[in-house]
């Protein structure tokens, strides 16, 4: 036995089904659909949403992971995407208490937060280790479009991941504590 429950290896199919599904349409579709240079993130949004919904630390383990997989396929830098949306998924967990969630458009706002935040830690990584990227004016219309795809498809993704993450497979069961004195 290998301690993986069913409910364990359930969680990992979606994640890896969300995950693959998100890297095939940012490659193809969202590829050819670019504007000023920007096209959505799905596996940020889902690193979001993991962080507002289940906290921080499944935000944090969420965008890691996923971010790490997207290094992976894309084979360069690897480790920055991990990095900047194990960030965004940490951040997004800290507001999610602060936050009602079953709001559509704060959650839709919080996404559109993370994307600036998680574009410009990408670019300040990209910068520090030498890649050769200019903060210029260019690199703020990106950004800001960016956000902007992220927030319209985060409004199109938010029943999905409301389900999933609060309600269905991929909510986290809360251990109740019996407190005594």
């Amino acid at each position: 036995q290998w301690g993986c429950s069913p409910m364990k290896v359930r969680k990992a199919a979606i994640w890896g089904l969300l995950a693959i599904t998100g890297l095939i349409l940012e490659s193809t579709l969202f590829a050819r659909g670019a504007l000023y240079g920007s096209r959505p993130d799905l596996l940020l949004i889902y690193s979001v949403y993991s962080g507002v919904f289940r906290g921080k630390w499944a935000g944090t383990r969420t965008g890691f992971l996923l971010g790490l997989m997207e290094d992976l396929f894309q084979g360069r830098m690897v480790g920055i995407n991990a990095l900047t949306k194990a960030f965004a998924g940490f951040l997004a967990g800290m507001v999610e208490k602060e936050i009602v969630k079953e709001n559509v458009l704060i959650s839709v706002f919080t996404v559109w937060v993370f994307s600036l935040l998680n574009t410009f830690a990408y670019g300040l990584l990209v910068v520090i280790i030498g890649y050769g990227w200019t903060l210029g004016f260019n690199y703020l219309s990106t950004v800001l479009t960016f956000a902007l795809y992220n927030s319209l498809l985060a409004l199109v993704l938010f029943p999905l991941m409301y389900y999933l993450m609060l309600k269905g497979p991929l909510r986290i069961e809360r251990r109740k504590t019996g407190g005594t004195i």
